[in-house]
C-alpha cells in the first residue's frame, strides 16, 4: 500500500476489504496494518475479530509510546471545547 492520509486503525473496514479484493493489499497486510480480518470463504470482514485485533494494535502503541495517550487526551479536550463554542 501507499502512504495514506489519517490513522489506517480509523479506516472503514469495508473499504480495506474492497482493496483486497481489487489487490490493492492482502490479506495480511489488511490484518497487520489497518486491522481487519477477513473471511477468506465468503470475502466478509469479521467485525467482532476486527475490533479485537484495532483494541490490541491501539494498546500495543500506548505501551511503545505512551507520550500518544496524553495527546490523545488533549486532542480529545480540544475537539470538545470546539464543539461548545
Amino acid at each position: 500500500g501507499a502512504g495514506g492520509w489519517g490513522d489506517p486503525l480509523a479506516r472503514d473496514p469495508e473499504r480495506v476489504l474492497h482493496d483486497v479484493m481489487e489487490e490493492k493489499i492482502s490479506v495480511a497486510y489488511a490484518r497487520r496494518e489497518y486491522g481487519v480480518a477477513i473471511d477468506e470463504r465468503s470475502w466478509k470482514v469479521v467485525p467482532e475479530e476486527t475490533a479485537r485485533l484495532r483494541a490490541a494494535a491501539r494498546t500495543g502503541r500506548l505501551r511503545a509510546y505512551p507520550e500518544l495517550h496524553s495527546f490523545d487526551c488533549r486532542r480529545a479536550e480540544r475537539k470538545s471545547s470546539i464543539r461548545r463554542a
